[in-house]
């Protein structure tokens, strides 16, 4: 009983270290952060289909996994910023078909030391009813402190809007 009651406490602490903001410097002076952001934003259309012959409306609720890695300053040559996402718990259901929908996928995305913002980065949105998937762009704001880390606080992650009507908004490059 006692090695199972000490990996339960290991997989506890472990949890819990897991679950708060992290961040660190590198032997080389890179700033690593990790961190969570909820998704907020708009519910997506999704264009008429055998599946959904007028459309359906998901509402997506979930976060997104945000692991970003700041190059020592002062950065010579211009190095850009490394940034990790991946989608954690991010769902929805269709309002008109009560189809299941989950957001997958990871993104590696380098940005200059001065990030453009918003941030694009598209995922996959997988149905559950057998149809293609679909196209999920999320847009992120990166808040930044001087030591170069990610701030909680000011950064966001933001669902576009994926539809016939501007496709261009489907692939993570509009705004």
């Amino acid at each position: 009983m006692g090695g199972i009651s000490r990996a339960i406490t290991f997989a506890a602490a472990l949890c819990a270290t897991i679950a708060f903001d992290v961040a660190s410097v590198d032997a080389g002076g890179a700033v690593t952060t990790n961190l969570f952001l909820p998704l907020t934003g708009n519910p997506l259309i999704f264009p008429p289909s055998p599946c959904a012959s007028s459309g359906d409306t998901v509402p997506i609720t979930g976060n997104v996994h945000v692991v970003s890695i700041v190059p020592p300053t002062p950065i010579v040559p211009p190095s850009p910023i490394r940034l990790h996402f991946n989608l954690a718990d991010v769902m929805g259901t269709g309002t008109m078909s009560g189809n299941i929908y989950i957001g997958t996928g990871v993104q590696d995305v380098t940005v200059p030391p001065t990030p453009v913002i918003p941030v694009p980065a598209t995922f996959t949105l997988q149905h559950t009813d057998g149809c293609a998937d679909t196209p999920l762009p999320v847009f992120f704001i990166l808040n930044f402190d001087a030591s170069g880390h990610l701030l909680q606080d000011g950064s966001s992650a933001s669902l576009g809007q994926c539809n016939f009507d501007n496709p261009s908004l489907c692939n993570g490059t509009g705004g």
